[in-house]
């Protein structure tokens, strides 16, 4: 089936009978890009791709450099008030850094925790508007906030140091909003998707190397105000431009209880849309009977299935694919181990970067020559990210092509993305064992040890993030992408509000000696092995129940004919 004959049967569905109403939002664009074949479309799709990666790497995820920025911060002796006694200001205490007190450090660590949060819980929200008002006013309000964010630390000093925590806070925000958007090109790519999402979210880790050149610009004598010029250099990507290729999402309307929806893999799309063709006239010649028993079902709860299943009905044509709900996705057992999964590690990532900069300090016996060397070297493998995350998506895409193969073309929508589901099973454990190996080295008091640690966190965070965007557009319909993201993420970050009091009792009752806390963590880290497993079962339980319900299956060409 081309081109014109898929736009006809789309114009057949929206019109049939009055009583499914699909609102599909540039479904000729995506048609074009997704068989595209004059190499001026690919130039165009490939530079927008280009666009949003280098917004990824240079905007979304600078917070994540604090261990550079902090570096700086306490040279400029922000928060320094708050220290009990003052510090000496000769020209030796400022050379080698030995200013500053725990209670400076309590209070940078406050900031970045604060800032950490925000950038995790502002993926809801952003979701939700992202869902609702589309791409351009979300990356307005992006470019807004982030342009405000770098003025109030271009403007900062050691007297009003306060400006850092909405500052952080607004550079989060921003940086999350433009994240959200730049994602969704990869739903133009098919096969290709969760390299393409992996790869992305490595940009986004890539992201915390600019504090890196910020640091080096203050070795130079150049002040942290330099950081609001990339904010001006960037408006010039406008946002209207992308919008139609970020843009591809599929807006669904219930009418008489049934649903549909547009997959993103065009590996299957044509397929789908012949199937739901093929159906739609089956209907019709059902009868309103029918058609009202189908909304029977449509309108009924998903009882005792998983909700991460889309559940569907049987008919004398084939399959036919409801959408959960949101509220029943949410509660699933595969989400909330998702949450747990990414909950428990992010906050090990997170506790690792805000006490960095004390734990090599105290490693290193009050060394900032070594100090300033580990964390150069731990802000240069940030910059790793953007090519350790791809290694995820081509995990993934690799095994999915093989599962996919082995099904027949005509397999329903929900086995094709019960098999994705089951590709992502490998990732989600490889991530877990790098967590632990990661948790477990950090554990190690040795400077030298560090940087294997350091290598470990960029890898873990890159496959954690990159898996968690591949793995939400594959378990979860499209239309509920955006809000599940970011609930996801939201709740992370609620949960790594616990860095906070870590910090506290790290620098305070154990007096910089966190063992306890250490074997906790590593045990906790473990723990989300649970993850996986619960997707493998998950997966195996409903490819036995469909197999068992329906062995055999008609095949749409026969209907057709």
């Amino acid at each position: 089936m081309h081109g014109p004959a898929i736009r006809n049967t789309i114009r057949n569905t929206v019109t049939h009978g009055g009583a499914i109403r699909y609102v599909i939002r540039n479904t000729e664009v995506h048609q074009e890009l997704s068989r595209m074949g004059s190499l001026k479309d690919r130039c165009k799709l490939y530079f927008f791709f280009a666009i949003g990666l280098f917004e990824c790497l240079g905007f979304t995820g600078v917070i994540y450099g604090w261990a550079s920025l902090v570096f700086v911060l306490r040279k400029e002796e922000y928060f320094l008030d708050v220290c009990d006694t003052l510090h000496n200001s000769s020209s030796n205490g400022a050379k080698n850094g030995s200013t500053g007190c725990d209670l400076q450090d309590d209070r940078l660590s406050l900031v970045f925790t604060i800032a950490n949060f925000i950038f995790g819980f502002s993926a809801f929200p952003g979701g939700i508007l992202f869902d609702f008002f589309g791409t351009m006013v979300i990356r307005i309000l992006a470019i807004t906030v982030y342009t405000a964010a770098t003025l109030m630390i271009a403007l900062s000093t050691a007297a009003s140091a306060v400006l850092l925590f909405p500052a952080l806070s607004l550079l989060a925000i921003g940086g999350m909003f433009l994240f959200i958007t730049n994602i969704q090109v990869a739903n133009v790519f098919g096969n290709q998707r969760s390299t393409i999402i992996t790869l992305y979210n490595g940009a986004l880790d890539s992201s915390a190397a600019v504090f890196l050149l910020v640091k080096c610009d203050h070795a130079n004598s150049i002040g942290c105000d330099t950081l609001a010029l990339p904010s001006f250099c960037r408006q010039e990507a406008t946002p209207g431009q992308i919008e139609p290729y970020h843009g591809t999402e599929v807006n669904v309307r219930e009418v008489d209880g049934t649903h549909d929806e547009m997959a993103g893999d065009s590996g299957h799309e044509q397929e789908n849309i012949e199937r739901d063709s093929v159906q739609r006239k089956a209907e019709e010649e059902g009868g309103p009977g029918e058609r009202q028993e189908n909304s029977e079902v449509g309108n009924g709860e998903m009882g005792e299935i998983d909700a991460v299943t889309l559940n569907e009905y049987v008919d004398a044509t084939g399959h036919e694919e409801h959408i959960p709900t949101f509220r029943s996705c949410i509660f699933s057992k595969i989400f909330l181990t998702q949450l747990f999964w990414l909950s428990i590690i992010q906050l090990r990532l997170v506790i690792f970067i805000g006490t960095l900069n004390p734990l090599l300090t105290q490693a290193a016996n009050g060394d900032a020559l070594q100090v300033n060397r580990f964390t150069n070297a731990f802000a240069i493998t940030q910059f790793f990210g953007i090519f350790t995350a791809p290694w995820n998506g081509l995990i993934m895409d690799r095994h999915r092509r093989r599962t996919i193969s082995l099904l027949t073309v005509t397999a329903p929508v929900t086995s094709q993305r019960l098999a994705d589901m089951n590709t992502v099973v490998l990732s989600l454990a490889v991530t877990v064992t790098l967590g632990v190996l990661f948790t477990i080295f950090a554990t190690i008091p040795v400077l030298e040890v560090q940087y294997i640690t350091f290598v470990l966190q960029v890898i873990t965070r890159s496959f954690l993030f990159g898996g968690l965007s591949a793995f939400t557009t594959i378990a979860f319909p499209p239309c509920h992408f955006g809000k599940i993201l970011g609930l996801s993420l939201a709740v992370a970050a609620c949960v790594s509000l616990l860095q906070y009091p870590y910090v506290t009792l790290v620098l305070g009752p154990l007096q910089r000696r966190p063992l306890y806390l250490n074997i906790g963590s590593i045990v906790l880290v473990t723990l989300t092995y649970a993850h996986p497993i619960t997707v493998y079962l998950h997966c195996r339980r409903e490819m036995k129940t469909r197999v068992v319900v329906n062995p055999s299956q008609v095949e749409v060409s026969q209907l057709e004919e």
